[in-house]
């Protein structure tokens, strides 16, 4: 993702303004082997990226970034009442496999991320470079909404794609 991140940039604003127009809180993470919360619970027209706050480093510790991930959302919607937890999708983009967590391993991960398809209804989307290698490690693909390889499309090309077979509106 070295040398593309002007582009990412423009592409994440630009899909927070066009789906910008409703109750949405955004949580926005930077993971390398290091984990980095840029936005907590932040209402969507708040959570503009701007070119200090992405960079791109080393190595992937990808199943910690996740897993830390779904822990800091669990901790948000646990101070709101069932009735007001939003409805949540976590998409995860990755230029590859892990190779750098120390905290969770891929069971663990594929094990999370099912849980929170299941019994907490989120719909779970990954997108980047050799996504299908990492699915088919997968123990079961249950708990995985959507999952395209983007080698050089656009990345919220993609995420709009998936959106759509999963009939999402601003209505929701």
């Amino acid at each position: 993702m070295a040398g593309k991140e002007a582009e990412f940039i423009a592409e994440y604003n630009a899909f927070l303004l066009q789906n910008g127009r409703g109750d949405y809180n955004v949580t926005t993470v930077l993971f390398d082997d290091q984990y980095v919360l840029l936005y907590y619970c932040l209402p969507i027209g708040y959570a503009q990226l701007y070119p200090e706050q992405y960079y791109v480093r080393g190595a992937c510790a990808l199943y910690d970034a996740i897993g830390r991930t779904i822990t800091t959302v669990n901790a948000c919607h646990a101070q709101l009442t069932e009735s007001k937890r939003p409805k949540t999708y976590l998409f995860i983009r990755t230029n590859g496999g892990d190779n750098a967590s120390l905290t969770y391993t891929k069971k663990m991960i594929w094990e999370m991320l099912e849980r929170q398809q299941q019994k907490c209804g989120w719909e779970i989307f990954f997108v980047g470079c050799d996504v299908q290698t990492a699915l088919a490690a997968a123990p079961t693909h249950k708990g995985i909404n959507g999952a395209e390889d983007s080698q050089d499309d656009d990345y919220f090309d993609i995420l709009r794609r998936l959106l759509e077979r999963r009939n999402f509106s601003k209505e929701e």
